[in-house]
């Protein structure tokens, strides 16, 4: 096993001072989004350093008495910033470093500060759940706006009042053409 940590570590020694050098493939080394080639890193570290500090300096012990859930905590909180920066790069748009998750860290790295006068097992649970909402609205609110944008619809099925006969194009039919199930609702444009 550690001849196999030895080769991965000789690896990346060799490769990320590679990659950190090279430059973007936008204008002037940056990236196509006209940012750095090192910006998708800051909101990363803005999640890691928290998420030791927070478990290094608790009074309560909170990551070795809830490692599930503190783990899980800042994984969902990594998983949103992760969908952001997805996102962003096939928007070519920044991403900015404020976030409603990250409301989750700073609330328990506030705790700390003032001798912990919140049960930190309370204010985890409290977290989870901001986060786990979070989560969810924003994941929705980017599958909605895909939907809107190639105006399809999502988790509804189009129904046409008029009572269409079940003829041999099937149940999906528009106008004769059969359509699949992501393309259900959506206009057909002719070429001319």
């Amino acid at each position: 096993m550690t001849v196999g940590l030895l080769i991965g570590g000789f690896h990346l020694s060799r490769t990320i001072p590679a990659c950190l050098s090279g430059s973007g493939s936008g204008k002037n080394g940056s990236t196509v989004a006209g940012t750095s080639v090192l910006s998708p890193a800051s909101p990363l570290f803005l999640l890691v350093i928290p998420a030791w500090v927070i478990a290094y300096k608790s009074d309560q012990n909170i990551y070795h008495s809830h490692p599930i859930m503190y783990v899980l905590l800042f994984g969902l909180i990594a998983a949103k910033i992760t969908n952001r920066l997805v996102v962003a790069h096939m928007c070519k748009g920044e991403i900015s470093h404020r976030d409603a998750a990250m409301v989750a860290p700073l609330l328990l790295i506030i705790n700390q500060y003032f001798n912990t006068f919140i049960s930190e097992t309370f204010l985890l649970y409290v977290s989870m759940i901001w986060v786990v909402i979070d989560l969810v609205w924003y994941c929705s609110k980017v599958c909605l706006e895909i939907c809107n944008y190639l105006d399809v619809c999502l988790f509804t099925i189009p129904y046409s009042p008029t009572g269409q006969s079940s003829g041999s194009a099937g149940a999906n039919s528009q106008n004769g053409n059969s359509a699949g199930p992501v393309t259900r609702g959506r206009k057909k444009n002719s070429r001319n």
